[in-house]
């Protein structure tokens, strides 16, 4: 909105979190001909792109560098927060000090490792969570990720790329325990 930082951004998008909505629509402002907001361009200094839908570019209080990566938070949040398919994983972002600000983050790296804001399938986003997590708070959180896996595809199994070397060893030597002696030592360590 007209006059909106980044800093009150945050401040009202932590608010609605913590309010438990269950989605919330994150846009850039457009100005459409005839709309109210033509009254605030000269005060706030608005810049729209020239072509439709005539978006912000810039304000005298956010950079065209801010807002564009507040388009990538939104695009974002419209697959990880609004899609209703990572709920546990979104228990982890509100439960930090500053929701915003930590998808904010998760956002700069999603676009820093991917280059992209759309086709990037289920599964690789959930191997992108886990990277970024790791990388970024240096824990695992792949219980995490398995619940909302298991959630969402009705499946029971835990795939590949969310197991981790632990616990794939484990299995292994769970698997290796039911094997005769002789079985066994074709088995690796």
């Amino acid at each position: 909105l007209p006059g909106e930082d980044m800093e009150s951004f945050a401040k009202g998008f932590d608010y609605l979190l913590s309010l438990g909505a269950q989605e919330i629509q994150v846009g850039i402002l457009k100005r459409l001909n005839g709309a109210p907001i033509a009254i605030h361009t000269n005060d706030w200094k608005h810049v729209y792109s020239p072509v439709p839908p005539y978006e912000i570019l810039e304000t005298s209080v956010l950079t065209f560098e801010e807002l564009a990566r507040l388009r990538r938070f939104a695009r974002y949040w419209n697959i990880i927060g609004n899609s209703g398919r990572f709920v546990h994983f979104l228990e982890k972002i509100k439960s930090q000090p500053s929701p915003f600000y930590e998808f904010l983050q998760l956002s700069d790296w999603l676009f820093d490792t991917t280059g992209r804001t759309h086709k990037i399938s289920y599964n690789n986003m959930l191997e992108y969570l886990k990277e970024y997590w790791y990388s970024c708070h240096g824990q695992s959180i792949l219980s995490v990720l398995i619940k909302d896996y298991q959630r969402n595809t009705g499946k029971q199994h835990i795939p590949r790329f969310l197991q981790n070397q632990a616990s794939l060893q484990t299995s292994q030597k769970k698997s290796k325990g039911s094997l005769t002696s002789r079985q066994a030592r074709h088995q690796p360590t």
